[in-house]
């Protein structure tokens, strides 16, 4: 195993706390690291699990505006999500209910060629809760 670079090592490890948090139900505390994580300048740019790791934060948070912001900062930094971090970000919408953005999120996740699995469609479902219609056209 290589050796990591100072930036890639320090990427690592706030990736690492912000997951630990996570993990620990501490989204609040991992959501004060995420701008370290994030902010460029400090040598290293995020990656696609830095930002899965942030949107699993706000998948526990209940924090979907924070998630689709993230799926943002993501294209931004010209990562692609995967389908991990795209249910991830739907899941954080469906808790804090916020079925618009999910359905923004579900047709990017098409648009983009992920692949739309049965937990994505589940997560889309339930940021609906009882609105039938609208859950049955997302089948």
């Amino acid at each position: 195993i290589a050796p990591r670079s100072g930036a890639s090592a320090q990427l690592a490890a706030v990736t690492a706390a912000v997951r630990a948090c996570e993990r620990a139900d501490l989204w609040h505390l991992a959501l004060a690291l995420l701008p370290e994580m994030l902010t460029s300048g400090r040598g290293y740019e995020p990656n696609l699990l830095s930002f899965t790791a942030g949107l699993r934060v706000c998948e526990k948070g209940r924090l979907g505006r924070h998630a689709t912001q993230l799926l943002e900062e993501m294209k931004s930094c010209s990562l692609q999500p995967s389908t991990i971090s795209c249910n991830a970000a739907l899941s954080a919408c469906a808790s804090s209910q916020h079925w618009e953005m999910a359905v923004g999120v579900l047709g990017s996740a098409a648009w983009q060629g992920l692949e739309v699995n049965a937990i994505t469609v589940a997560s889309a479902i339930a940021t609906l809760g009882s609105d039938w219609k609208r859950a049955a056209s997302l089948l």
